[in-house]
């Protein structure tokens, strides 16, 4: 894996799994500035965001850095005023497997919402091939049809339901 790819998806992680304050305060402009003997070089763009990540949040961002990479790897934090080469937001959407799915559903036909008897001619297991699931590389054992639906989840799994249909 590319170290600028390992550096956006350990980014875009951490974005996930911290709270909005901390991100944005301590790595919402880090950089990765390059690898050098193995050790990823993050550019921050102050020294507090350096001590607080260095002393820290340091184990959070190796643990996701090493995930991504498949590896246990190190880190350093570096004062740096370089720009962003690559914006972190989000900028794969095009790429992650939901939207090229989405893209592969647009392209579709459509099918008439309703037959002449005024029952739906298919359902949305229908209309989802298993080959359009695997092209997509969405994980096939995850459909409605094997969800368990209980008291504690009838709501989100109606929820979700109707959001895919």
């Amino acid at each position: 894996m590319i170290p600028q790819d390992a550096w956006n998806a350990t980014y875009n992680q951490l974005e996930l799994q911290l709270d909005r304050a901390s991100f944005d305060t301590w790595l919402r402009h880090a950089v990765l500035l390059g690898v050098e003997e193995g050790v990823y070089i993050v550019g921050v763009h102050n020294s507090y965001a350096q001590d607080m990540l260095q002393h820290r949040l340091y184990r959070n961002v190796r643990r996701v850095l090493s995930d991504v990479l498949g590896q246990v790897t190190e880190l350093r934090f570096d004062v740096s005023k370089e720009k962003p080469v690559v914006t972190h937001t989000q900028s794969n959407n095009e790429t992650a497997p939901l939207f090229r799915f989405m893209q592969q559903q647009q392209s579709m036909p459509t099918l008439p919402e309703t037959s002449e008897s005024g029952q739906k001619p298919y359902d949305f297991a229908d209309r989802m091939a298993a080959q359009d699931v695997i092209d997509c590389d969405l994980n096939p054992k995850l459909t409605f049809d094997r969800f368990i639906v209980n008291k504690s989840n009838q709501v989100v799994y109606e929820a979700a339901l109707a959001v895919a249909e």
